[in-house]
């Protein structure tokens, strides 16, 4: 199914960045107050094939609805400080608090 896409300022950035790499999705793409979509025309083909396969990667992780790994607290703290290795204890806390949520399994 195709779709029209109109965008005003800001979101100008964005959907063009959409249209090309989705190219079957979309029939019209009106720009409003835009500077257009810069990238230089060599450098099209490699940005076409990375971002795509970025945005398929996430699109079928997402598709596969595997439930969330529980973890205790302290072992979602110890996991993502083993993962980062910049980051502090206290920072990681604070990561997990904004981007976790407990639940009885853990």
């Amino acid at each position: 199914r195709h779709h029209s896409v109109l965008s005003f300022s800001f979101s100008c950035f964005i959907s063009p960045q959409f249209c090309f790499l989705y190219p079957e999705m979309v029939d019209k793409l009106i720009l409003l107050e835009s500077l257009g979509f810069l990238l230089a025309p060599e450098d099209t083909e490699a940005w076409l094939k990375s971002k795509r396969r970025v945005i398929d990667r996430l699109l079928s992780l997402e598709a596969e609805h595997q439930t969330p790994k529980a973890r205790s607290p302290e072992a979602a703290l110890q996991r993502l400080l083993e993962a980062n290795s910049h980051l502090t204890a206290e920072g990681g806390a604070i990561l997990l608090q904004r981007g976790a949520t407990e639940t009885p399994a853990g």
